[in-house]
């Protein structure tokens, strides 16, 4: 789900769990059996953000990426939705469902601090993709399919042990195919601190350049 607010700023919360690419994305996840895409979003962003009620128009993007979920290689196939909001929500997800799935920080972007933010951003080219998306007022027509970015070292296995997932208002953190895929032998449980990740980096600094703070 791509929240914008009255300043055109997107909401985006930070996911970094053991043995997986941190990265940024807004608010999102996986569909449960019985759901209909919209039910999952607006699920989704309950938990995540705590917000409820949110109308949702026809789908904005669709989008296959391929990552990592605990160290579980996962296609994902994904459909996306979008919406303005009257004013910038303070995010106010469970902080259950937050800690287990590696989520540890929120902040509303600018587009231009996104086209030079030094992490990772889902999806890719999110910027380029949000503006276009206002100049159509958040309604296209058909949702666009956004191009699949090339794989990442830590998913280079992905071509030989994908798991298949559907996902509803942006990423899902687990594999799905009939149900919740079981974790493999030696992955860390959900919420596990088994490793310290050193959280997001502020624009222009890069792995290796020592922790940074958390944003605001």
């Amino acid at each position: 789900m791509v929240l914008i607010d009255p300043d055109d700023r997107v909401l985006l919360l930070w996911h970094s769990r053991p043995q997986d690419q941190d990265h940024w994305a807004p608010p999102g996840g996986g569909v449960e059996p019985g759901e209909s895409l919209i039910d999952a979003a607006s699920r989704e962003l309950y938990e995540e953000v705590g917000l409820a009620g949110v109308a949702l128009r026809r789908p904005v993007w669709t989008w296959q990426h391929r990552f990592s979920y605990f160290g579980t290689p996962t296609v994902q196939h994904e459909t996306i939705f979008a919406c303005r909001l009257p004013r910038a929500e303070r995010p106010r997800g469970q902080a259950g469902k937050l800690a287990a799935d590696g989520i540890s920080a929120a902040r509303w972007w600018t587009l231009s601090a996104l086209d030079s933010c030094a992490d990772d951003v889902w999806p890719y080219d999110l910027a380029k993709h949000a503006r276009e998306l206002l100049r159509h007022d958040l309604n296209p027509v058909h949702p666009r399919a956004l191009a699949s970015p090339p794989y990442h070292p830590l998913v280079s296995e992905l071509a030989r042990t994908p798991e298949h997932g559907t996902a509803a208002g942006w990423a899902c953190r687990q594999p799905w195919s009939t149900g919740s895929a079981p974790r493999p032998v030696g992955a860390p449980s959900r919420g596990s601190s088994a490793t310290t990740s050193p959280g997001p980096r502020p624009a222009g600094q890069r792995h290796g350049d020592g922790p940074a703070a958390r944003p605001d």
